[in-house]
Formats: structure tokens, C-alpha cells, sequence
């Protein structure tokens, strides 16, 4: 659990759409749709049958007409924050967890309909949509109690996760994929989302400091791999690693989608909030 001081920091935050809210209920962001918030859209003739209250005498005064005043109606946005729950995040779901408890408290906050979905061997579960402060704890809960366990297509459970109603899905995962990431992202922008992506990796993955004779075993299964570590198969290493890092940039940038790196070595309070303002995942 994250503690008071820092949820007292999020309290001023909330997610950042680059599309008005479509969602249902009555909440506190711009809509497509017009309606009776605070927030002038526009102008149009009085027609019978027209709430009066909707009137602009002022309007009237000077064009002598009857003219209403329309607004943008502020509707919630519906945000799932979807976890890769496959093996590969064995160690790193414990910030993982705390990067999703973070956003989802943001957005809770700013009356946003929040929920946290898992997806891993098995298929992929859903907690139901929440909102305000209240369904912290119990959206908290339902992503720690999950164990990270074999392998999936997130693609293609995304794809069956219902319902998935247009807003925003913030994509937790270490993207150890051969496509890193762009067939999630193409799924989740046909399922009507726009996209923010976390990449987790550990001190290990970014900076391993092995040496000698190694054998190397898959979380998800993979055949083991024996090895000898030296200075040119870390400097290889390296390498890979950074293409492979820009290659998700890349896909992220795609399909619009704000990134961040986190590196599970570092205290996620000490960096997140840093981190998604300075790319745009909160505001």
C-alpha cells in the first residue's frame, strides 16, 4: 500500500486525455456532448419547447432574438489500467502493483471511473469499474493478491475483455516481446482506447553485473541458455537492450501513447509522479 504522504501528493493530479470524456454519468471532465455544465460551448436560436432557464437575455437585448446558451456537459472517463501478469513480472510486480495503486488513486480522485485489469496465463479477470476515493483499497487489493505465472498474448485477451467501454488504458508490462509492444497498442486503439505505456524493468535487465560461466533460466519457459560473461557480451548485451527500448519509444510514439521507464531498483515514490508529469501521463 502506498503511504498517506504520497496519496496526499496525488491528490492534486489526475489522468490526461488528449480526447473530451465519452463516458456516462455526470463527472468532471469535458464531453462531447452539450449539456449544463459550467463551461460555454456555444450559441443557438431558441426553439419551442426549449428549458427557458437557457436563455440569453442579454442576447436578447441586443439582437433582439431569443438565443440559448449551450455547454459541454462533464462526463467521467472510463480508465483501465491493464497489468501483464505473465511470469516475466515475477520480481517486478511488486512496483508494478504501486505504479497501478498510484494512477488508479489519481484518477479515483479526479471522478474518473477506474478499474484494474490482469492479464496472464489463464486469460485475463477484471476488477469491476470504481469510483471515488472509496474503491482504493479494493482495486489495491485485487492487484496484489495476483502471482504473475506463464505466458500470454496480450493482444489477444485485451480483445476479449469486456465490457471495454472508450477511454484511456494505462499498459503496465516489461514488454519482453518479439514485437515489443505494437500489437497490444494496435489492439487496445481498435478497441476505441487511447493508450499510455509503463515499461518495468529491474536493475538486472538494465545493468546486469554478471561475470564468469552462467546458466541462464526462462521464467516462461524457454529453454535454459549456458553462457561465459565477459566485457563483449555485456557491451552486446547493452546494445540489444537499447534498440529493444527503442523500439517500444517507437511504438509508443506511433500510436500516441505517453512513456515512461521505470526501473524497479529505485523507489517508485521517489520518481513516479516526476515522471508521468514530464511525459504527459498525468496532469
Amino acid at each position: 500500500m502506498l503511504d498517506e504522504q504520497f496519496l496526499h501528493k496525488l491528490d492534486a493530479l489526475r489522468p490526461r486525455l488528449l480526447s473530451r470524456a465519452r463516458g456516462g454519468a455526470g463527472g468532471s471532465r469535458a464531453s462531447r456532448m452539450l449539456g449544463t455544465s459550467a463551461e460555454f460551448s456555444d450559441f443557438r436560436e431558441y426553439a419551442p419547447g426549449d428549458d427557458i432557464r437557457r436563455i440569453d437575455w442579454n442576447a436578447y437585448a441586443r439582437f433582439d432574438k431569443l438565443f440559448l446558451k449551450l455547454f459541454m456537459e462533464e462526463q467521467e472517463a472510463h480508465i483501465t489500467i491493464l497489468l501483464d501478469g505473465t511470469a516475466s513480472m515475477g520480481e517486478k510486480w511488486p512496483c508494478a502493483c504501486q505504479i497501478a495503486e498510484a494512477y488508479a488513486y489519481a484518477a479515483l480522485s479526479g471522478g474518473d471511473r477506474v478499474r484494474i485489469a490482469i492479464a496472464g496465463e489463464g486469460g485475463v479477470s477484471a476488477a469491476p469499474f470504481g469510483t471515488g476515493r472509496r474503491d482504493y483499497l479494493r482495486l489495491s487489493s485485487f492487484a496484489a493478491a495476483y502471482t504473475p505465472k506463464g505466458q500470454a498474448d496480450l493482444s489477444q485477451l485485451v480483445r476479449a475483455l469486456t465490457p471495454y467501454p472508450k477511454g484511456l488504458t494505462l499498459t503496465i508490462s516489461d514488454f519482453l516481446w518479439e514485437d515489443a509492444g505494437q500489437k497490444l497498442f494496435s489492439a487496445l486503439r481498435f478497441r476505441g482506447q487511447e493508450v499510455c505505456a509503463v515499461q518495468v524493468l529491474s536493475p538486472q535487465e538494465l545493468r546486469p553485473a554478471y561475470s564468469g560461466a552462467l546458466r541462464l533460466l526462462d521464467s516462461e519457459g524457454a529453454p535454459a541458455l549456458s553462457l561465459t560473461v565477459d566485457e563483449r557480451l555485456l557491451r552486446q548485451y547493452q546494445d540489444r537492450l537499447n534498440r529493444f527500448l527503442l523500439s517500444v519509444r517507437e511504438n509508443c510514439h506511433k500510436n500516441g501513447a505517453p512513456y515512461v521507464l521505470m526501473d524497479t531498483g529505485e523507489k517508485a515514490e521517489d520518481v513516479l509522479i516526476r515522471q508521468f508529469l514530464q511525459s504527459g501521463i498525468l496532469e
